[in-house]
């Protein structure tokens, strides 16, 4: 199998990369990068900018060959509704080749210089799902700022098209049979050298409408009492309730887990990528319809509005933590490109005593939870 992951890689994933389409087995990925190693110039494409550097190849394939069999087993031993382009029918190699290319969808700019690191991180992402994935845990029991209903979370496997192998699930819950349950954002993770990394925080588009979510929705706007209207960093009113309630109860889990550091990732640019050549695709359908200058102001006015979509989704996952940081939570020890790409945070011991439903729920004492 080593002998076939290096094949791959070298010989098909790099060579397709530097040209912005993977294709496996009809399936395209449109993944764009080059790639330096040495003197070689076949991985090379002058056009394109964002670029891996392979600096110690013995290391960087080691690294290589044992994520590659990690999240091949990841992926045989889990049931993501069978989806086509993860499975290939059981064909090895178009699995080792998803799984080659899918790796690169969540480097930074940063990842891309030292990729080693990355490599050594996804590995630790696999091992660490950081609590057990059969159990379903009861983490605030019968809150009464929340109608008498708990907090559960339970963690979830990751198909390899999404930014992480895990996912924090909370959910607010007060009865299952009748369907009193209001699930709250996902929180897409890793854990590696017990630091924490988050990439996304995530609503599923299944939430059920009825009187109960209804009352808990009204209720998580409470969120916003008592905030300052005028703080100084940023308008930290302009957030979901329902994002600060999950992240903050996901900061709770980690400290009990006595996990204090973490890194916010912001920006993905293979990812931002692939969503460009999407657009660009849906352009090209419109060319026998548009007129020159009028496809050359939609792909202006597009770039622009996916630059803008990019920036808000950017500017919200901060904004979240720079809400929590003024509840008390936790510090914001650097911003994006003070260090590197990543914010850094700190979760603090000790949280202030504050009027509001964010500090009621996170002061709740969490002992009547067991995390494996």
């Amino acid at each position: 199998m080593d002998d076939l992951i290096l094949n791959e890689f070298y010989n098909k994933i790099l060579i397709e990369a530097k040209n912005g389409v993977i294709d496996i087995d009809g399936f395209k990925f449109n993944i764009e990068f080059q790639t330096k190693i040495n003197d070689e110039s076949k991985y090379l494409n002058e056009n394109v900018f964002e670029t891996l550097e392979i600096k110690n190849k013995e290391t960087f394939d080691k690294l290589l060959i044992l994520y590659t069999k990690k999240m091949y087993e990841f992926i045989i031993n889990s049931n993501f509704k069978n989806i086509d382009y993860v499975y290939y029918e059981g064909n090895k190699t178009y699995i080792i080749d998803f799984i080659l290319s899918s790796v690169w969808n969540n480097v930074t700019n940063d990842n891309m210089q030292n990729p080693v690191e990355y490599l050594q991180d996804r590995i630790n992402f696999i091992d660490n799902s950081l609590c057990s994935l059969d159990d379903n845990y009861t983490l605030i029991k019968n809150a009464d700022v929340l109608q008498n209903s708990d907090i559960s979370f339970s963690i979830e496997k990751n198909n390899l098209i999404l930014e992480t192998p895990y996912s924090f699930c909370p959910n607010i819950v007060r009865d299952k049979e009748i369907n009193e349950i209001f699930p709250l954002p996902k929180v897409y993770f890793g854990i590696s050298n017990n630091k924490c990394f988050i990439y996304s925080v995530k609503n599923d588009k299944c939430n059920t409408d009825n009187s109960y979510t209804k009352k808990i929705n009204r209720i998580l706007y409470k969120v916003n009492k008592n905030i300052d209207d005028d703080y100084e960093l940023d308008n930290i009113k302009d957030v979901s309730p329902s994002a600060l309630i999950s992240i903050s109860m996901f900061l709770k889990v980690l400290k009990e887990k006595n996990i204090s550091n973490v890194n916010i990732v912001d920006f993905m640019p293979i990812r931002y990528k692939a969503k460009k050549f999407a657009l660009n695709k849906k352009l090209t359908k419109l060319q026998k319809t548009l007129t020159k200058e009028e496809l050359d102001n939609m792909k202006i006015n597009i770039q622009k509005e996916q630059e803008k979509i990019q920036n808000n989704m950017t500017d919200k996952l901060l904004r979240n933590f720079r809400r929590l940081e003024y509840h008390g939570f936790i510090n914001i020890t650097s911003y994006p490109k003070d260090i590197d790409s990543n914010m850094h945070i700190k979760i603090n011991d000790n949280v202030k005593e504050f009027d509001n439903i964010l500090n009621t729920l996170y002061s709740e004492d969490p002992n009547n939870i067991k995390i494996k």
